[in-house]
């Protein structure tokens, strides 16, 4: 995951991310990464892959947002059935842009399902 905000714009990065398990995370400064362009068109190619695929995720929270929550949390788990076996319900939270009492709620309503009104 990169800022690619700050990247294009030349602006110290705007957020960090953080990871939930051990990895060795790679630091490039802009010109470096501009150099490697500039020499390898392989690079190039997959900066703008990369910068394609932030796009997209970026697009997807965006229309996702417009959602309710529990079809949030019901296209996460489609999606990414392991990651919500294994990540915090704290982050799941976050993610999804709720508390995690609501969070449970909503994963007790898939439980449980309400019950049919008759008329």
């Amino acid at each position: 995951m990169f800022d690619l905000h700050s990247l294009i714009n030349g602006n110290k990065a705007r957020f960090h991310d953080s990871a939930l398990t051990d990895c060795e995370p790679i630091t490039l400064k802009a010109t470096t990464l501009q150099r490697l362009y500039d020499e390898h068109k392989s690079f190039e190619r997959l900066g703008r892959r990369l910068a394609e695929h932030q796009y997209l995720q970026a697009m997807d929270r965006i229309l996702n947002s417009e959602a309710e929550a529990p079809e949030r949390y019901k296209k996460l788990v489609a999606e990414h059935p392991d990651l919500v076996k294994v990540v915090a319900a704290k982050y799941l939270a976050s993610y999804l842009g709720v508390t995690e009492s609501t969070l449970s709620k909503i994963k007790r309503e898939m439980v449980r399902p309400r019950p049919k009104v008759l008329s």
